[in-house]
């Protein structure tokens, strides 16, 4: 293991993720390291390999009746079947080794009924197909008109699935012996319907699992900002096809969804940690926040040397604007623009806040007064009365200038005269030289 590690280490291996960055190998290495340290679960005495059946490509035994129906058998070994008269320790037992038959058969098994005694423990159990039954209809008052307008409440709306279940009546029913052991008195190994495909069997609920390796793998190339569709074809590519990773994309996508998901209410205390570390290790980089009394973050500013180096050279105009709040926390996403050489918009800072008050307003300013060490000349904004009380206070020196683009698109909306905008003076439209707004 060491020696293998060691010689994986000393390669060089660049790999493009598609975005021109290359990736250290050592994600690689450490995924092989990984999967040489997994443990091997020594089987017991009931426990079936599945890689060790040889899964044949066919469809079944296919038994036509007299009415022309056709009902598949299962081409496995006996050895494999859970036959009338086998005894398990446990039902989690007795639906491992199910659950196994159903994989190497090529269909999916599942729990269904069960009865108690008084005593709470089960003396019977079922384990069926997982096309057993059929789906329950959705039942609708019709007497109820939709056109009335009755106050009932708007249902939520559901994703329409469509279901699989076919009536398969295949089962095992197992009935408790006087030991507490679990017996099989019941099974029906006869299917409604064809089987999968051995080319199909990696699709199977039960064939796909991420294992701690691939886990591990997907967390660190998530952290490399590569998605989990490029991850799911990086596995690929390592273990040899897509029926060898033993997952499929969308295992991937759920995975890195829960990963943001555990996350929850700690997401700002991680995003300030990260840029306070920056801001502790990285030259020129600045950050501040501010909390309210409960602890909650309600504003955080961030400039990096970019940003820094941009509003040295085209800050002697800016703009910024209020109007984004499309995150989920409902903050206020303020970006700070202005304009190059070329006409085009650079973004020279941003910042969140909780609202558009005079509070939020004069935090983020003096926050950017201290990181950038100087005031701009001209600041554009919109017709906000706060902003530009919040302006006039914390920029002296500045000039506050109100975006003709902005009175332009709210003029069609305010006036009711229609030659109105063409009626203006060029000296007027030229109160404020701004193209900021408009691009």
């Amino acid at each position: 293991m060491d020696c293998a590690l060691s010689i994986l280490s000393s390669m060089q291996l660049p790999i493009n993720n598609g975005d021109n960055q290359v990736l250290p190998s050592s994600i690689f290495i450490l995924f092989i390291a990984f999967t040489f340290d997994a443990t091997v679960v020594e089987p017991d005495a009931q426990t079936i390999d599945v890689d060790q059946q040889q899964m044949v490509k066919t469809l079944g035994i296919v038994r036509l009746t007299d009415d022309g129906v056709k009902f598949y058998k299962p081409d496995v070994s006996d050895s494999v079947k859970p036959l009338k008269g086998k005894l398990f320790n446990t039902l989690e037992d007795a639906l491992h080794f199910y659950k196994t038959y159903a994989k190497l058969s090529g269909f999916e098994a599942r729990k269904s009924t069960e009865y108690k005694r008084k005593d709470g423990k089960v003396k019977q159990k079922y384990f069926v197909c997982s096309r057993e039954g059929f789906k329950p209809i959705a039942l609708m008052d019709t007497l109820v008109d939709n056109f009335e307008k009755l106050e009932i409440k708007k249902a939520k709306r559901k994703r329409k699935r469509p279901s699989c279940r076919c009536g398969c009546l295949a089962r095992v029913i197992l009935d408790i012996t006087a030991e507490n052991k679990y017996v099989v008195c019941s099974f029906e190994e006869e299917h409604n319907h064809p089987f999968v495909d051995e080319d199909d069997i990696s699709l199977l609920k039960s064939s796909r699992k991420l294992t701690f390796s691939k886990k591990q793998l997907l967390f660190w190339v998530s952290n490399n900002n590569i998605g989990p569709m490029k991850a799911f074809k990086m596995m690929k590519e390592l273990f040899g096809g897509f029926d060898e990773v033993g997952a499929t994309s969308v295992d991937c996508k759920n995975f890195r969804r829960g990963i943001n998901l555990s996350i929850g209410e700690y997401a700002a205390e991680m995003v300030v940690e990260l840029l306070m570390n920056k801001q502790e290790y990285i030259n020129r980089f600045s950050c501040d926040y501010f909390t309210n009394d409960d602890g909650n973050l309600f504003g955080l500013f961030w400039a990096d040397e970019v940003a820094k180096h941009n509003y040295l050279s085209f800050g002697d105009v800016i703009l910024f604007d209020v109007t984004f709040r499309s995150n989920k926390y409902k903050m206020v996403f303020v970006p700070f623009t202005g304009i190059d050489n070329h006409h085009r918009s650079v973004t020279l800072t941003t910042t969140l806040i909780p609202n558009e008050t005079a509070e939020s307003y004069g935090w983020f300013l003096r926050a950017f007064k201290k990181a950038f060490g100087l005031e701009p000349m001209v600041v554009v904004t919109d017709q906000d009365p706060t902003m530009k009380i919040s302006v006039e206070k914390e920029f002296n020196n500045s000039r506050h200038r109100l975006c003709m683009w902005h009175i332009m698109e709210k003029l069609s909306t305010k006036a009711s005269y229609p030659r109105l905008t063409r009626d203006l003076s060029p000296a007027t439209l030229a109160y404020v030289p701004c193209g900021l707004c408009a691009q």
